[in-house]
């Protein structure tokens, strides 16, 4: 049985505004990046602040007001929660612009100040130098759980102090916002990272749920769930990495085709919410085709049950209708949802050939003699669900199983290759 974690938590953009090529006096900018279960709020200014032409930029004058702002921020979706990282921005005053920025956010309905920006005149050697641009990257790690519409604002400080001397800000002095330009390291210093970003964690809320194992299961097979299930056969799950080939561990041969599949998932959110939206299923071409993992495959018919066994972990199978798919590759995707609770979604593969138990060949399985010569040499025998021999899956491997394997001589179907980890030996 495949056992390991499904799509780990890993910090993202929760929100990205791309500035490049922006005139700077743009009513606001919608977001370049949003991250899933998540919607972002436009990049917008305060009432009173004047839009300034200033390009690669969203720029304002009028900051002689204090409470005047930069707004943006995200909306977590119902069900998840955000962690944050950070806010990497990057901004820019005229001398007599504002020389503070400080940042608050409506977790404490902006009461706390969570850093200062300060923006700097320019050198006066050499002389005719420009006012620099600050490049912020701002630790927000205190801010965690968090749920609903979240928004952050760069409001002038207190001291409305402009940059180049200790007098108020004009009311023609500017400041902008502009991508994010990297210090040092990599990417190299100066690289304009493509936008100004809040970084984090999206994850449902109650904690992130874990696939830990997967199985065949054969509906047709006489006795209880329990006696269904076939824990020689894994789906295989893609992630990142080299391409593995699928082996006989991630194929079934029954009579009925794929009819059953189950994962085991630790902290499943909603299992009785639990439904066929929360899933993607798709099937391969039949026979030999050329491997491609998106192009020819289809939807597959709809499954007939889901059904949810809470415990631990809490058990999920999905079963499809005899002969609905067969001699041809599933691919199942249990989605990053409210009902699963997973962090990303997730990817598996079973396969299908009927009668086949000698494994591949040259890139592909084929049914032979030798598959028939497997099941008469079983004639009789008892097996459980997994048994390569009983095709129909009664229980006993009888002529009909002989038959049924004679009926699909020479088939053959594509041994697909999936990024991925091999099974440990």
């Amino acid at each position: 049985m495949f056992v390991g974690l499904c799509a780990p938590l890993r910090a993202e953009e929760i929100v990205s505004y791309n500035l490049a090529g922006q005139p700077g006096n743009q009513p606001f900018n919608v977001p370049a990046v949003v991250a899933s279960n998540t919607t972002g709020l436009n990049l917008t200014r305060s009432a009173g602040l004047t839009a300034a032409a200033a390009g690669n930029s969203i720029s304002s004058s009028a900051w002689n007001v204090v409470g005047r702002y930069y707004s943006f921020g995200f909306t977590v979706s119902t069900g998840f929660q955000v962690d944050l990282t950070n806010l990497q921005v990057g901004s820019r005053s005229s001398n007599t612009g504002p020389k503070y920025l400080v940042l608050y956010s409506s977790v404490d309905n902006f009461t706390t100040p969570l850093a200062t920006i300060t923006h700097i005149p320019a050198p006066a050697d050499p002389p005719g130098s420009l006012i620099p641009f600050i490049n912020s990257d701002i630790n927000l790690s205190s801010l965690t759980g968090l749920t609903g519409t979240v928004e952050f604002r760069l409001r002038v400080d207190e001291s409305k102090q402009m940059v180049n001397e200790s007098l108020a800000i004009a009311s023609t002095g500017t400041c902008r916002l502009t991508n994010f330009f990297a210090p040092s390291g990599d990417p190299p210093a100066n690289t304009d990272t493509g936008g100004f970003r809040i970084n984090g964690t999206v994850s449902p809320v109650g904690g992130v749920a874990t696939v830990v194992g997967s199985f065949a299961y054969h509906p047709a097979y006489p006795g209880t769930s329990n006696d269904k299930v076939d824990a020689s056969k894994q789906l295989f799950k893609q992630s990142t990495g080299t391409a593995v080939p699928l082996e006989m561990n991630n194929l079934i041969n029954s009579k009925q085709g794929i009819t059953g599949v189950g994962f085991d998932v630790d902290g499943l959110a909603n299992g009785a919410g639990l439904s066929a939206s929360d899933f993607v299923f798709k099937m391969s071409p039949q026979n030999v085709f050329d491997g491609d993992l998106v192009v020819g495959w289809v939807d597959t018919p709809a499954p007939s049950s889901i059904s949810v066994t809470a415990g631990s972990p809490d058990r999920i199978i999905i079963e499809w209708p005899d002969n609905s798919i067969e001699n041809r590759w599933l691919k199942v995707t249990i989605k990053a949802t409210a009902n699963t609770g997973l962090a990303e979604d997730c990817v598996f593969y079973l396969g299908h050939l009927r009668g086949e138990s000698t494994g591949p060949s040259l890139g592909k399985f084929t049914v032979l003699v030798a598959d028939i010569l497997n099941v008469r040499s079983n004639l009789t025998a008892s097996q459980p669900a997994s048994g390569m021999e009983d095709i129909d899956k009664s229980g006993t491997v009888l002529v009909a199983d002989i038959l049924e394997t004679r009926s699909n001589l020479a088939k053959e179907l594509t041994q697909i290759q999936v990024p991925g980890s091999p099974p440990e030996s």
